[in-house]
């Protein structure tokens, strides 16, 4: 997995569960790393399992058409935050589930409703669940239609719809692993700061 002011007040412009009638559709490629992992992802399991966070930031670089006019964003912030919860290292799940989208229910392992989600590059705001397997992950959302959504903001606060996505972690440079530890359930620290790289589609309901 994105904006402030111009989003609520878009929002507060729509009845309760309307749907924005504008038409979006973009493809963006993004990188960036993780800022946090707190606690950092263990080589199994969760080491809190009721309070694992992750936020995200990076640039992205996107382009499609809005209401049949072309847009192009280039080298845009993109910022994420969530919950997650680990099998084992580079194999789990992370949420980022906002009420900005609608949503009322948090995320396990700490999920925080006012703060998490997706700021997409001057797009608007998502939300999504990314299941993960030895560092790939996607986002589909026929898989999760109440949760991998976005809301337009801005010049795009006319527009709503899906979010799907392909997500690459591997750990970065600045990971600081511990040797796995035979007397720790969870084997100690694997994880301490992902690299990441994907893409996403957005596209209007």
């Amino acid at each position: 997995m994105l904006l402030g002011a111009s989003a609520a007040v878009a929002a507060a412009l729509l009845p309760a569960g309307a749907q924005a009638m504008g038409d979006l559709h973009a493809a963006c490629q993004f990188t960036g790393a993780t800022t946090s992992l707190s606690p950092a992802v263990q080589y199994v399991g969760n080491a809190s399992a009721t309070s694992d966070r992750f936020a995200f930031t990076g640039t992205a670089n996107c382009a499609g058409e809005h209401n049949g006019a072309p847009v192009t964003l280039t080298n845009t912030t993109l910022n994420a935050a969530g919950s997650y919860s680990n099998t084992v290292c580079g194999t789990g799940t992370a949420w980022g589930w906002s009420s900005v989208n609608g949503i009322t229910t948090p995320s396990q392992n700490g999920g925080n409703l006012a703060t998490d989600g997706a700021t997409l590059g001057g797009l608007g705001t998502a939300s999504f669940t990314l299941p993960f397997t030895a560092g790939q992950g996607t986002v589909v959302n026929a898989q999760d239609p109440t949760h991998d959504i976005f809301n337009g903001a801005g010049a795009f606060a006319d527009a709503s719809g899906t979010v799907n996505s392909f997500v690459n972690i591997s750990p970065s440079q600045n990971n600081a692993a511990q040797t796995p530890d035979p007397n720790n359930p969870n084997g100690g620290d694997c994880v301490t700061q992902f690299n990441v790289a994907g893409a996403f589609l957005l596209n209007s309901n």
